[in-house]
């Protein structure tokens, strides 16, 4: 089975924003730009199509920077 990486849009509770921010700019190597779209409120798919190794390795180094990560099985076609 194959599933779908998504940041949530919105930092995790008791985190600090600019923090958190930081610190995935670091992680996926953004722009400032591209941070805000990522923390828009809206949930953004990071990676389509991975195996649950790779999703749980992903939701891991997302969570410990401080942002909510949603692992989701895709969809059968």
């Amino acid at each position: 089975m194959l599933y779908n990486v998504t940041v949530a849009g919105k930092v995790a509770p008791g985190e600090a924003p600019e923090t958190v921010k930081k610190a995935i700019m670091d992680l996926l190597k953004i722009d400032p730009e591209g941070i805000e779209r990522i923390f828009s409120g809206r949930p953004i798919l990071l990676k389509k199509g991975v195996n649950a190794g790779t999703a749980e390795k992903y939701r891991k180094a997302i969570e410990a920077a401080g942002a909510v990560c949603i692992i989701e099985p895709m969809a059968d076609k």
